[in-house]
Parts: C-alpha cells; structure tokens; sequence
C-alpha cells in the first residue's frame, strides 16, 4: 500500500515539474487516496486467497474507478487554509523568539 502510494504520487509530482506546474498533491487531488485504495484492494484480494492476477485487476479497477469518480463528481481532499506568513518567515519568527 505505501509502494502503490510512494508510486502515484512521486510520478505526479516529476510530470508536473517537468512541465513546470505546481505539483497536483499540493493543490488538491484525489490520486494518493485512490491509490493507497487501490494498493489495500490487492493486499485484500491475497489475504482471501486469490491469485496475484486477480488481485492486480482489481487493485486497476479500484484505483481507476476512484480517480475517475473524483474527476467526474469534482470530489478532493478537504484544503489547509492558508498559513497567516510563509512557513520560512513563521520559522525565522519562532527562532527570533526563542532568543
């Protein structure tokens, strides 16, 4: 489940570096939760007794049929309200307080 989450998340993250974007987890996706999702659905499907086969199409479907539910419902994560001053700035304020 953490490889299905490390996976889909570090691979958004490179593509939308590449193309010069804020990465997709910061802003608000649905991705890692469908495939931490999709990775318990194969852990599932082996601790019932099926195949790798069986369990990797339905960790596909699981993962898939999320995703693509979030983007047709609009569904994401609930959002962080935004910080008063930059996590730097907040940090050089506490530092500043400590002397």
């Amino acid at each position: 489940m953490m490889m299905a989450a490390l996976t889909a998340t570090g691979g958004g993250v490179i593509r939308d570096i590449l193309v010069v974007e804020i990465p997709a987890i910061l802003r608000s996706d649905f991705y890692a939760t469908a495939a931490i999702c999709g990775g318990g659905s194969f852990v599932g499907v082996q601790y019932f007794g099926f195949s790798k086969d069986v369990g990797l199409v339905c960790c596909i479907l699981v993962t898939c049929g999320l995703r693509f539910m979030a983007i047709r419902y609009g569904i994401s994560l609930p959002k962080i309200e935004s910080l008063p001053l930059s996590p730097s700035k907040l940090t050089r304020q506490r530092r500043e307080s400590k002397d």
